[in-house]
């Protein structure tokens, strides 16, 4: 009996080693595998699994722009700002004429401050033949002059980049709020018209709807407030369309629609 469970045992050892030996010798993943994991978990807004991945990535293939600056996102995406700065810098140290890595820096010096900086990097990027998205960089040259109240520039930057893409909403956006403030109402209105056309941005609706009221067409307004509270039910933009629906509520407007209703009978 003895003799068995010796033979058992010692069965079940070399099963253990064996299963062991055949963990160990599991292929180890690529760099472009984990590199590919490092992006699935950013896409995911997993950056500790991101990071991780992306790490291993850069210690199989440490001279790689991409990893460095996949890894500048995750650490920036995680907050951590210096050591987003550090991977960012070493990817444009590794490959110098990377238009993703100079948008990104560009961003990072911006929201920093260095307005000079920000505007060489965003500008080297936007001159990029090869960069597959310029409108970004344009549009980020936009929000740069915009912050520095320079309209001229920041306008001109703006349609550069709906120029560059037609359908960039954000961008028409912030050309209907810079014409808004330069006093161009309708053109700024139909700016906002194109925003809206493109995508549901819910602050696009809430100034189409204020162009419109102050143009006093206010079944239009009224419509383009309805949408902000079917979109952002709820929110400080809700309660603002709210406001202006509650003017446009009054026994004078209720007249002028009765009136508009009676027309469509006869």
């Amino acid at each position: 009996m003895r003799r068995l469970w010796f033979l058992y045992l010692a069965f079940a050892v070399a099963l253990l080693s064996g299963c062991a030996t055949t963990s160990q010798q599991s292929p180890r993943l690529s760099a472009d595998q984990l590199k590919s994991l490092g992006e699935k978990a950013l896409s995911a807004n997993d950056t500790g699994a991101s990071l991780r991945f992306l790490t291993e990535a850069e210690r199989e293939r440490p001279h790689d722009a991409s990893i460095e600056y996949d890894l500048a996102l995750a650490y920036n995406q995680r907050g951590f700002k210096d050591q987003a700065l550090q991977h960012i810098k070493k990817a444009l140290e590794i490959k110098p004429n990377y238009p993703e890595a100079l948008n990104t820096i560009g961003y990072m010096y911006a929201v920093d401050g260095q307005f000079d900086l920000a505007r060489d990097s965003f500008t080297k990027a936007l001159n990029d033949p090869f960069y597959q998205t310029p409108q970004i960089p344009a549009y980020n040259l936009g929000r740069l002059y915009e912050q520095r109240g320079d309209y001229t520039n920041a306008l001109s930057y703006y349609r550069q980049a709906v120029k560059l893409a037609p359908g960039y909403a954000q961008a028409w956006y912030e050309i209907g709020r810079v014409l808004e403030r330069t006093g161009k109402n309708d053109e700024a209105r139909n700016a906002y018209q194109k925003a809206v056309q493109e995508s549901e941005l819910p602050q696009a609706w809430l100034h189409l709807g204020i162009m419109s009221y102050r143009a006093g067409d206010f079944k239009s307004a009224a419509g383009a407030f309805g949408q902000v509270e079917r979109i952002a039910p709820g929110s400080p933009l809700a309660n603002e369309a709210q406001k202006y629906l509650q003017k446009i509520n009054t026994p004078a407007w209720q007249h002028l629609r009765g009136d508009h209703r009676k027309r469509k009978k006869t």
